[in-house]
């Protein structure tokens, strides 16, 4: 008995395999971690992209020097503009007109005289993410896709 109390006991003592097996425990642990906070980076460059483009798209409509403020006109030009970035099913363009800070129906309407114009143009852009690892966002392996969105909007008048 004593020659097994003797392997037991320097069994106990020698620390060679503790960092292999620490390692071994936190391993998995780790690797979560990663393709979490890759994921969720993707996710915000994804935003991120969808924002500067929105954007970019009210900076062209304010600074292009619009001449017209014709909607149809407007709207199509935000539109192509911000097509370049996003398929055009996936942009909204938004105009309207506001008088005194009332909003009105019809943007190509005109104030009454005295009263504070202000037109306004809004861009929208919607795009779907799809997280290589769906179940760190709770979703199913069917359902994956995280709606992500940017808009801007800009006084034109």
């Amino acid at each position: 008995m004593s020659v097994l109390q003797a392997i037991v006991s320097r069994l106990r003592a020698d620390q060679r395999g503790a960092s292999l097996v620490e390692l071994a425990l936190m391993a998995p642990i780790l690797l979560v971690m990663l393709a979490g906070t890759v994921d969720c980076a993707r996710l915000i460059s994804t935003k991120v992209r969808l924002q500067q483009a929105a954007e970019r798209t009210v900076e062209m409509a304010s600074a292009g020097g619009i001449s017209t403020t014709s909607s149809s006109t407007v709207q199509t030009n935000m539109q192509n503009d911000a097509t370049a970035t996003a398929p055009s099913s996936q942009v909204s363009v938004a105009l309207w007109l506001e008088c005194n800070g009332t909003k009105q129906s019809d943007f190509n309407a005109s104030c009454n005289t005295g009263d504070q114009v202000a037109r306004y143009a809004s861009v929208s852009l919607t795009d779907s993410y799809s997280p290589s690892f769906p179940w760190l966002f709770g979703r199913s392996a069917t359902n994956r896709a995280i709606a992500v969105s940017g808009s801007a909007s800009v006084r034109l008048q």
